[in-house]
């Protein structure tokens, strides 16, 4: 099908937007009736749409079985779901919060933090995982409140009609989700021609800067999900059969278009010989490895996902020829119009083509590094700022010294990628990797603004007893050591019964007896005011 045959017209765009912008301005996206009534219509698509929506991602990524369908996408997204429907009272509830001097002078008073959706929200999927990328984000957004405008990636085709096509017709609310279909056009045009309260993004850092500075201009929220060379550290003291298992499964979901995949492997040898003994257990470990999980002809196996297209193909391609700084050890095979690259491992250097760029794809270079410092400063030299670091050891000591002394996203101990299928984790990279995060929680917190309020008491009118304290001219002593020293004093005691309103009550009645017997009485106000009140608190204290 030709491009303009299904992208959005770019005329058409202001009308989905100011749709969804005019759904957010009616207020009804506050309820948490409403909200919940969004997901639990888009759990009813994502139930009774599953074969339609597999055989998209089929057609988009080369699936040959569902396994992918389920694990990368479907259920993914339906844990969020769930996730949301459970905790989704308890997150957007008003909390009550403490109050301290100077805010708590004219008590009563009383300080709250809610929730509030920010507003219309741009989500911009990706094409490696094209319905979670989209729906996951979407899910957040929904369960704040917000209204979204989606942009599927125009590479994975078949997704991208599957979403336009089934979110009108399973959304309670249809207005409250727009889709554009289309390609760097239609994109650029959403981040750079409307406002937005937040923008959501996944994809390339190149094109991450791009949303990024183009968001800057409104200064509007972003959160930046772009990926990264991912170190795979491999201690000596671990099972290198299960290590081997691990990281193929996670180098492999997806053919390694995975923005968490393991990006290359640093062994690390121990052995004052040179030999490398560990690193050639290692391969020997990946080698039986892949045959196991794919056969000794991979790209008969169904169980091995093609590159998304042939450029891609040709790119990964690319990375094994013409670099004699490498080895290839197993595998090196491609076939670009079956759009498949066999698994390959090899040895590299820093100075290595791979090394260079995020794979992104079946290829995984092995690096040999002396000690657990090596590996640290060797990955700060090839790239910093991983979006997922994976560490192979028993040894809590070595995990605490990478941990602190290599920043990354997310850190995997002795497994790879499956953190990102837990809800409860955030998501999200540092640096070049990425900003912000989201996932549960820290989804409904992104697509949320903390609205600050703060009330006082109309009690006593306009004879608050703490109204001539708060209020210049500041000509008494007292007046001006309770607004010093004083106040913190008042600020400790509150802190006592920080949630106690009879308590607030008792002491905005206690200034107002005192400053009645000390307008009848200047003695005893001249001598309250000479008195040194640290000694006094001191020794109350005492």
């Amino acid at each position: 099908m030709k491009d303009e045959e299904w992208y959005t017209p770019i005329e058409e765009i202001e009308g989905k937007v100011e749709r969804v912008r005019e759904c957010f301005r009616s207020g009804r996206t506050g309820s948490i009736a409403w909200r919940k009534g969004q997901l639990k219509a888009l759990k009813k698509l994502l139930q009774e749409k599953e074969e339609e929506i597999c055989a998209a991602i089929r057609s988009d990524l080369g699936h040959q079985n569902d396994v992918f369908c389920y694990v990368g996408e479907l259920n993914t997204v339906l844990s969020e779901i769930d996730l949301f429907l459970a905790q989704l009272d308890q997150w957007a509830a008003t909390r009550t919060v403490s109050n301290d001097f100077p805010a708590n002078i004219q008590f009563p008073v009383s300080s709250h933090i809610r929730p509030m959706p920010r507003g219309t929200v741009l989500i911009v999927g990706a094409w490696n995982f094209p319905l979670n990328l989209c729906l996951a984000p979407l899910v957040a957004a929904l369960g704040a409140g917000c209204t979204a405008l989606l942009k599927p990636s125009e590479v994975s085709s078949a997704v991208a009609e599957v979403i336009g096509h089934l979110l009108p017709l399973y959304l309670l609310d249809p207005d409250a989700v727009q889709v554009v279909q289309g390609g760097p056009l239609q994109a650029r045009t959403l981040w750079t021609d409307y406002r937005w309260d937040a923008i959501c993004y996944t994809g390339s850092t190149a094109v991450g800067k791009l949303v990024a500075q183009a968001a800057a201009v409104h200064l509007t929220p972003t959160l930046l999900e772009m990926g990264g060379k991912n170190p795979v550290i491999v201690d000596g003291d671990v099972s290198l059969k299960l290590a081997a298992q691990r990281i193929i499964f996670g180098k492999c979901f997806n053919a390694g278009q995975f923005c968490v995949s393991p990006d290359y492997i640093l062994v690390i040898n121990n052995d004052n010989d040179g030999n490398q003994t560990r690193t050639k257990e290692l391969i020997q470990e990946l080698k039986g490895t892949l045959e196991q999980f794919f056969g000794p002809d991979p790209q008969r196996s169904p169980d091995l996902s093609r590159i998304v297209s042939e450029r891609h193909v040709k790119r990964l391609a690319n990375l094994l020829q013409g670099d004699d700084t490498i080895q290839i050890l197993h595998g090196g095979s491609f076939d670009v119009s079956a759009k498949f690259v066999e698994p390959t491992l090899l040895t590299a250097t820093v100075k290595s083509k791979c090394m260079q760029e995020e794979i992104f794809g079946p290829i995984l270079p092995i690096l040999s590094v002396p000690s657990v410092s090596d590996a640290v400063r060797l990955s700060h030299q090839i790239k910093p700022n991983p979006l997922a670091c994976y560490i192979f050891s028993h040894s809590s000591q070595v995990q605490t010294q990478i941990i602190q002394t290599l920043p990354a996203g997310a850190v995997g101990i002795n497994d790879t990628v499956k953190y990102a299928s837990n809800p409860h984790l955030p998501f999200g990279g540092i640096g070049s990797s990425g900003l912000g995060n989201y996932h549960g929680k820290f989804g409904f917190d992104f697509f949320s603004h903390s609205l600050a309020i703060h009330h006082s008491s109309f009690a006593f009118g306009p004879y608050h007893p703490m109204d001539g304290t708060l209020y210049p001219p500041y000509n008494s002593k007292l007046q001006i050591w309770l607004m010093t020293k004083g106040g913190q004093y008042i600020s400790t005691a509150l802190g006592l019964y920080k949630h106690s309103t009879w308590f607030q009550w008792f002491l905005a009645f206690l200034p107002f007896v005192v400053w009645l017997l000390m307008v009848h009485n200047p003695a005893l106000l001249q001598t309250l005011c000479d008195l040194n009140i640290t000694m006094v608190i001191q020794t109350i204290q005492a």
